[in-house]
């Protein structure tokens, strides 16, 4: 095939990629790491199990890319007001949210799979908990040099 020719068939959906993370997410929270598996993802979305590893590998890619969309849910960092009242703003953000957000109600599992599997909570601290620390450094950061 020519480079830059378009590949045959169909292009592939954002929405089911969206059905497929959300399952993902879902079964993370609701049955856990271990009794997530690629057929219940798939059943979950109302997809075929081929579907799933056309877009990933595996269930810990999969699981990888669940745990990287968590943090587009979050809210822009609070612009306005102070140093501290941009602080308490973003921190009121993270307290308030977090029960009611999927990513919430899956970081007591992470936590719990920290000593049992290691790797995961490797993925969950660099795709999810680094992201949002790094919001709260850059609001400090932005006050230690003005």
């Amino acid at each position: 095939m020519n480079e830059g020719c378009a590949r045959p068939g169909r292009p592939r959906s954002a929405e089911v990629d969206r059905a497929i993370i959300q399952a993902t997410l879902d079964l993370l929270v609701d049955e856990g790491y271990t009794a997530l598996t690629v057929e219940a993802v798939a059943a979950r979305a109302c997809v075929g199990k081929t579907t799933v590893y056309r877009r990933w590998a595996n269930k810990d890619v999969l699981v990888a890319d669940a745990l990287s969309s968590v943090n587009e849910e979050l809210p822009p960092v609070p612009t306005a007001g102070s140093l501290r009242d941009r602080l308490v703003a973003l921190l009121e953000q993270i307290r308030t949210r977090s029960p009611e957000t999927v990513s919430g109600r899956i970081m007591p599992r992470m936590v719990a799979y920290a000593r049992s599997h290691p790797e995961l909570f490797e993925v969950y601290q660099t795709r999810v908990l680094q992201p949002r620390r790094e919001r709260v450094r850059s609001v400090l950061r932005e006050g230690v040099t003005s």
